[in-house]
C-alpha cells in the first residue's frame, strides 16, 4: 500500500512539473457566433492557443471534422505579438526547459479549411511543420520559411488543397538561414497546390542549407516559380545553398504560368531532379518561358526495379515556341548515361537514356545470363 501511494505521489509530482507543450488543441468551431481562431468557445480547451513558454511550444493543433477556422490577424491584435500576426506563434515555439527547441505541429484534416490574410512564418522560433492531410488553407499573404530563423521547417501535402490567393504573395520554401545549416521541405504525394502568385525555393542570406519541392503525385500550379534566384539582400540568394526541384514519377500534373527561373550563381546551386518510374516522368507544362542560367544542374534518376531501352527519351518540360533559354547541365555522375537537349524545332526539355558502352555490356551479360539458365533448365 506504501508503495502504491509512492508512486501515485511521483505521477502527482509529474504531471504537476510537466509543461503543456505536449497538449493537443482541437478546433471545435462551438460558438455559434464565428469560427474566429480567436474565440476561446471555439477550441476544445475552452482558451485559445496563444505564444507561451509551455504553452504550445511543442504542440500539435488540429483543424478538421469539417471545420471552418478564419485566423485574420491584424497588426495591434493580442495574437500579434510581435507585429506579424504570423503563424510562427503556432509551430515554432520555444525551447523546453533543457533549452531543446521544440517541433510544433499544425494539423489540417478532410473537410477543414484554414484561412490566414496576414504574413506567416514556419521556423522563424523554432522547428516547425503542417501536415495537411484534406481541407484547405487559404493563404491570403506570403509564406516565409524560415526567415533567417535558426530552425527547419516542413510542409507534407497528402490531400486537399494549399493555395496562396493573393497575385502579389509569394511562398519562400526557405528565406535566409540565419547562419544555421538546415533543410527546408515542401513534399506533396497528393492534393493540390495552387499559388496565383510566386514560389521561390531559396532566397536570402544562406549558410549551406537546403531548401527542396519533392512532388510524386497530385496537382501544382504556380505562376511564377524560382529554383534558386540568386542576389544581393533581399532581392535574392547569397552565401552557400541549395534550391531543388524534384519531380517524382509520372504520377502529378505540374504547370507555370508566367515564367519558371533557374539562376544560380558561386555557392549556390540550382537543381531540377527527375526520377524515372514505370510510367516515365512527368512533363512541366510552362505556358510563359523557361530560363536555365549557366550552373544549373540536371540530376536524372531511375526508380528501384525500373528497366529502361537504350536510346529512350523523357520529355521533361515544354513550353511554347522559343519559350526555353537555355539549357540544365547533367550532373556528373549523369554524363555518359544521359543527354539532355532542347528538341529542335519545339521546345522541349528531353533527356534521353544512352548508357555508355561498359553498362550495355553489363546489361547483355546479364541478359546471355538469363539465356543460359532457361536453357539449361
Amino acid at each position: 500500500m506504501k508503495q502504491v501511494l509512492i508512486f501515485l505521489c511521483v505521477l502527482a509530482v509529474v504531471a504537476i512539473a510537466s509543461p503543456a507543450w505536449a497538449t493537443t488543441w482541437t478546433f471545435t468551431d462551438a460558438d455559434p457566433t464565428d469560427s474566429k481562431w480567436s474565440t476561446p468557445g471555439n477550441w476544445d480547451q475552452g482558451t485559445v492557443p496563444v505564444y507561451e513558454v509551455g504553452v504550445y511550444s511543442g504542440s500539435t493543433v488540429v483543424i478538421g471534422n469539417n471545420k471552418t477556422c478564419i485566423l485574420d490577424v491584424k497588426v495591434g491584435d493580442p495574437l500579434d505579438t510581435t507585429n506579424y500576426g504570423t503563424l510562427r506563434r503556432l509551430y515554432a515555439g520555444n525551447a523546453d526547459e533543457d533549452d531543446n527547441p521544440l517541433l510544433g505541429t499544425l494539423q489540417i484534416d478532410d473537410g477543414a479549411y484554414l484561412r490566414l490574410t496576414t504574413y506567416s512564418r514556419l521556423g522563424a522560433s523554432g522547428p516547425g511543420k503542417i501536415v495537411q492531410y484534406g481541407g484547405e488553407i487559404d493563404f491570403g499573404c506570403n509564406m516565409d520559411w524560415p526567415w533567417n530563423g535558426a530552425y527547419s521547417s516542413t510542409h507534407e501535402l497528402h490531400g486537399g488543397t494549399f493555395k496562396i490567393s493573393y497575385a502579389s504573395a509569394a511562398h519562400w520554401l526557405m528565406d535566409g538561414d540565419g547562419g544555421n545549416t538546415m533543410t527546408c521541405a515542401f513534399t506533396q504525394d497528393g492534393g493540390t497546390y495552387s499559388n496565383v502568385g510566386k514560389m521561390e525555393i531559396a532566397v536570402g542570406s544562406l549558410n549551406d542549407s537546403t531548401a527542396i519541392y519533392t512532388i510524386s503525385d497530385g496537382t501544382a500550379s504556380v505562376d511564377v516559380l524560382s529554383i534558386m534566384r540568386k542576389g544581393a539582400g533581399g532581392s535574392g540568394a547569397s552565401g552557400t545553398g541549395t534550391g531543388i526541384l524534384n519531380v517524382v514519377g509520372s504520377k502529378s500534373t505540374i504547370t507555370i504560368g508566367t515564367y519558371l527561373q533557374a539562376n544560380p550563381g558561386a555557392g549556390l546551386d540550382a537543381i531540377l531532379e527527375c526520377e524515372i518510374d514505370a510510367g516515365g516522368i512527368t512533363t512541366i507544362i510552362v505556358t510563359g518561358t523557361a530560363t536555365f542560367e549557366a550552373g544549373c544542374l540536371l540530376d536524372m534518376e531511375i526508380a528501384s526495379g525500373v528497366t529502361l531501352t537504350p536510346g529512350q527519351p523523357f520529355d521533361l518540360m515544354t513550353a511554347p515556341d522559343g519559350g526555353i533559354t537555355g539549357l540544365p547541365t547533367l550532373k556528373a555522375e549523369d554524363v555518359g548515361t544521359w543527354t539532355v537537349a532542347v528538341v529542335s524545332g519545339s521546345d522541349i526539355l528531353r533527356a534521353t537514356y544512352v548508357p555508355e558502352p561498359a553498362t550495355l555490356t553489363l546489361l547483355g551479360l546479364g541478359g546471355l545470363g538469363v539465356l543460359i539458365r532457361r536453357k539449361r533448365r
